[in-house]
């Protein structure tokens, strides 16, 4: 069972996502039953979170090593706002069990609840070095790149994400386009070559706008890019097509530079002609 929570943090909201294992398992891995922790899943699971931790506590007090029992402590915790108390408990989880990454995930989006992004970055990225394809853990890094202001780093993120959960990688995108104004670069290009409108999706009938954000070099020369809006089927073609651009190098002060923004392909579906040609 997953259970997803949404807040608002300033303008913008972050996703964290809680992953429940049965307390079958954990016990499986205690050894020793524990009446009080299992009344604590059973509490938690029906969103009685404060009569979840007062039960969660109990099992500490019995077995001061449980990490799991500190771990749902301090997701009861989170949910409840109580933040600094969250944070607390994800510690002493992460202390007993070192390669919790969901602890370490969960302990980088509390830190970001109280404004405290270093901490979030670090805890982020800590989940991430135990298990590099932690989406969650990558969708939380951007998005606190994001209050930082940092939107390269952010869109890299993106760029992650796209790889491995692209309904999460959607996502980022949007809060990304809603925070920071990102730069169409069409019309700056020196050569921008179109791609090619894919069989595949002319048979499903796929069209409108992809959006690829790309990475600039200080030659003009593009280094990264990364599909973000558009149909899954126009996505790849136009990713191509987006790693062939040039541009002309962009100076500040007399210096060429790094530049990164949106090149858009509009893929307009021609219904003027058959799907399948006639046989002659």
């Amino acid at each position: 069972m997953r259970l997803s929570l949404v807040h608002s943090t300033t303008t913008l909201f972050t996703v964290v996502t809680f992953t429940l294992m049965s307390s079958a398992f954990v016990h499986a891995q205690v050894g020793i039953p524990d009446e009080d922790f299992d009344k604590g899943m059973k509490l938690y699971e029906t969103a009685r979170y404060d009569e979840a931790a007062d039960a969660f506590k109990r099992s500490i007090r019995r077995d001061r090593n449980n990490a799991e029992a500190y771990y749902y402590l301090a997701n009861s915790y989170f949910i409840m706002y109580r933040n600094s108390d969250a944070v607390k408990a994800y510690k002493q989880a992460i202390e007993l069990k070192p390669s919790f990454f969901l602890a370490y995930n969960n302990l980088g989006t509390a830190y970001h609840r109280l404004g405290d992004f270093k901490q979030a970055l670090n805890s982020y990225e800590k989940a991430l070095q135990i298990k590099p394809d932690y989406a969650e853990a990558i969708f939380g890094l951007g998005v606190v790149y994001l209050e930082l202001k940092d939107k390269d780093a952010a869109l890299r993120q993106h760029e992650r994400l796209a790889a491995i959960d692209t309904e999460r990688a959607d996502k980022l995108y949007g809060y990304i386009n809603n925070k920071i104004s990102l730069t169409v670069l069409n019309g700056k290009a020196l050569s921008l070559p179109q791609p090619t409108y894919p069989a595949p999706a002319r048979a499903a009938h796929a069209s409108g706008v992809v959006a690829v954000w790309v990475s600039i070099d200080e030659t003009g020369k593009v280094i990264s890019a990364s599909a973000v809006t558009g149909h899954i089927l126009l996505r790849p073609v136009a990713l191509e097509a987006a790693k062939l651009a040039r541009f002309a190098p962009t100076m500040l002060n007399g210096q060429p530079v790094k530049v990164t923004g949106i090149i858009t392909y509009n893929f307009v579906e021609d219904k003027t002609k058959p799907a399948i040609p006639p046989i002659d």
